[in-house]
């Protein structure tokens, strides 16, 4: 009986040492698809459970000028915060923005989100890039 415990405990614990990398995934992640040639494709995920957003460096977007972060789940509410200035050479540096998926609702089920890097002071049509292929 003792040894059966043992080897029960065990292969319990091994389980859960095995399960707990499988879990720590991305709530969200997608290739973002630009308007404009782009050496590199972009991309963006929001981290599980901080709900912190991180955006790859986007290259070829208009020099000198502000962008948003926007998030949607359908075509219901979301968040746009800052995503940062290009530079002279029209290059967004790469964003960690913390707690940005949290209006989102990590723990809610979305059937569809939708992620765009969007001009300051500019409506949702108008983003230069929109999210591609989406994993979750």
């Amino acid at each position: 009986m003792k040894k059966a415990l043992w080897t029960l405990g065990g292969a319990l614990l091994l389980t859960a040492l095995l399960s707990a990398p499988a879990m720590a995934r991305p709530f969200w992640q997608s290739d973002l698809v630009c308007t404009y040639p782009s050496p590199i494709t972009p991309y963006a995920v929001i981290l599980n459970p901080s709900g912190d957003l991180s955006v790859s460096i986007i290259y070829g977007l208009p020099p000198n000028t502000a962008f948003d972060c926007a998030i949607r789940c359908g075509s219901g509410g979301g968040n746009r915060v800052s995503c940062g200035t290009t530079d002279a050479n029209g290059k967004l540096r790469q964003q960690r923005i913390a707690g940005f998926g949290d209006d989102l609702g990590a723990d809610e089920v979305c059937a569809q989100v939708e992620f765009a890097v969007i001009s300051q002071n500019v409506a949702w049509d108008g983003a230069f890039c929109l999210s591609g292929f989406v994993a979750y």
